[in-house]
């Protein structure tokens, strides 16, 4: 998954399940990779995508529970989020179970 598309999938949950989102922050990080537009299309998403994307919303309701700053939660979801997609991508060269 691409950075723009994980900060925006990120900053749509946040809207959504946390009351103490700050907007204006997240605009900010958004806006410094291309874009401030929140158009995360599952739809279109392959199956690599959709577990990342699952990770991180069980990993964030964590961050949140923990307290972490929302600002820290986003850098952290995003190096989480490429250094999963990256792993799954590579799978060619994985031993699967059967």
């Amino acid at each position: 998954m691409r950075q723009k598309n994980t900060l925006e999938y990120l900053g749509i949950w946040e809207k959504l399940n946390n009351p103490l989102f700050k907007g204006v922050e997240f605009d900010t990080l958004l806006r410094d990779v291309g874009s401030n537009s929140f158009t995360m299309s599952r739809d279109y998403a392959t199956i690599n995508e959709l577990i990342c994307i699952s990770n991180m919303e069980n990993i964030n309701s964590v961050l949140i529970s923990d307290g972490v700053l929302q600002s820290e939660r986003l850098e952290r979801l995003n190096k989480i989020a490429i250094h999963q997609m990256k792993i799954l991508e590579n799978s060619n060269n994985r031993k699967l179970l059967k």
